[in-house]
């Protein structure tokens, strides 16, 4: 009988992405798997099966992030003395203190899986607030090290700078990309929100603060210079006042009616939602190494749904396009809206089918879930 493991985040269940194609990947291959999240629509405890997965689902209590934590770890930690578990996955460092005693307690396994480089990440990192944070994720992760069966990051570079900052074995790489699928063309954004076919369409996905590192309004800034077919979709939270933002930035601009927001798409629609697109844009700007050596769900994403990628010129991302003869996109410098306009405007003087074509492709022969599902399989295998 395959063991019992665990898999819990302080993050909705139905857009925990890494969350879920791990917990997915387990159950297929015999694991009971049990996800703890939280949700932010409910008001109440849930808790349902979802393709052989036990998914519990803690309502949110707050929109502030401290008061979220302190009732998710009360409440896992009242069900974790309830229920055992052979293996705790824990993700990100909220729910450190509660994954450490139980592993102690029953003497079981535990995984970190990183997601980030916690020791710098923070947008002004001066500044007293974060250096405080940064300092506790650090006694965190330094705890984790010692007692943690398995140490997970999300791309070579990102294990590479954690085992050089801690003095420690680099963690296993489990990479944040996207199941191979059909796509499903009636669930594509053209179809859902009735564009016009002689739109190309530019989008952009994840959630946005302004400000910090995605630099969507560079992007809208870029327009005037992008021949006016070309429409802009933001599909993802918006957070405070930025939506509001980056609609003056568009009137100063002249494009208002070029940029459109179409909120969040749950993780299982995703692919299908932005294959209708023509381009996606990733306008990273690197305000740690966090940032600069993202492990971005949203690329394998784009190139699973047949996308050519507009890309920040940081290291990991022009490894990818500079891949060898196969031409997915283009590169440019995020500081300068007309670099942005030009590597869009290269990608319109080409044959986007070809492109297309070419994206997928890379998704479905290496850029792909599957591959990370055999590796995680391994992993666990060896607990």
């Amino acid at each position: 009988m395959k063991k019992k493991t665990v898999i819990f985040e302080l993050a909705d269940v139905q857009f925990a992405s890494r969350a879920r194609k791990e917990a997915f990947s387990l159950a297929k291959a015999g694991y009971n798997v049990t996800f703890v999240g939280i949700s932010k629509k409910n008001k109440e405890l849930s808790e349902y099966t979802e393709n052989n997965i036990r998914i519990i689902a803690y309502p949110q209590k707050s929109k502030r992030k401290i008061i979220n934590v302190l009732f998710f770890n009360a409440f896992l930690f009242k069900f974790f003395l309830q229920e055992k578990f052979d293996i705790y996955h824990l993700h990100n460092l909220e729910s450190t203190f509660v994954a450490i005693f139980f592993k102690l307690l029953y003497r079981k396994k535990l995984i970190f899986d990183a997601h980030e480089l916690n020791y710098h990440k923070r947008h002004n990192p001066e500044r007293l607030r974060n250096k405080l944070v940064t300092l506790i994720d650090v006694f965190k992760e330094r705890l984790l090290i010692l007692i943690a069966n398995v140490i997970l990051q999300a791309n070579e570079k990102r294990a590479e700078l954690f085992a050089k900052h801690y003095n420690c074995k680099m963690p296993k790489i489990i990479e944040n990309n996207e199941p191979i699928i059909e796509i499903d063309r009636s669930k594509s954004i053209r179809n859902i929100i009735d564009i016009p076919n002689n739109q190309i369409v530019l989008i952009f996905i994840g959630n946005i603060t302004y400000g910090l590192n995605q630099s969507v309004d560079k992007v809208i800034e870029a327009l005037p210079q992008i021949n006016k077919n070309l429409n802009f979709y933001i599909i993802g939270n918006v957070i405070g006042n930025t939506k509001q933002v980056l609609l003056d930035i568009a009137k100063n601009n002249n494009v208002q009616n070029r940029v459109h927001f179409t909120g969040p798409v749950p993780f299982k629609d995703i692919v299908h939602f932005i294959s209708g697109a023509d381009i996606s844009v990733i306008p990273i700007y690197a305000t740690s190494l966090n940032s600069k050596f993202s492990a971005l769900n949203k690329v394998s994403q784009s190139l699973m749904a047949g996308l050519p990628l507009v890309v920040s010129n940081y290291e990991n991302l022009e490894q990818l396009i500079n891949n060898g003869n196969t031409y997915i996109g283009e590169t440019f410098d995020i500081t300068t809206p007309k670099t942005i306009a030009n590597a869009i405007n290269n990608l319109l003087k080409k044959d986007l089918s070809i492109i297309k074509n070419n994206a997928r492709k890379i998704a479905v022969d290496k850029v792909n879930w599957d591959n990370e599902a055999i590796k995680l399989i391994k992993i666990y295998s060896k607990l």
